[in-house]
């Protein structure tokens, strides 16, 4: 499926890869999955919530460890905080 160039069957795709690797809390795996789609946000605010319940000091010790964009990593910090504002 990595070597799929069309969106229009990578990205349905790739969704599914994301959500079993967070149901199996692979989530820096399924992150990496999500990042790759054309429906990055979506994909990314599902896994940042399931890894936010399970383990948000892992999930913010991630996002403060890896290798993007700072404008990445501040729209995903802005994503977390939504998510925990949420949950209280």
């Amino acid at each position: 499926m990595n070597g799929q160039t069309d969106p229009a069957v990578r990205d349905p795709a790739a969704g599914i890869v994301v959500n079993q690797l967070a149901e199996q809390h692979q989530y820096e795996e399924a992150v990496e999955w999500a990042m790759s789609s054309e429906q990055t946000k979506s994909n990314l605010f599902n896994v940042f919530y399931q890894w936010n319940r399970t383990n948000p000091a892992e999930a913010k010790a991630w996002l403060e460890s890896v290798d993007i964009a700072s404008d990445k990593k501040e729209e995903y910090r802005k994503m977390i905080k939504e998510i925990e504002t949420h949950e209280q």
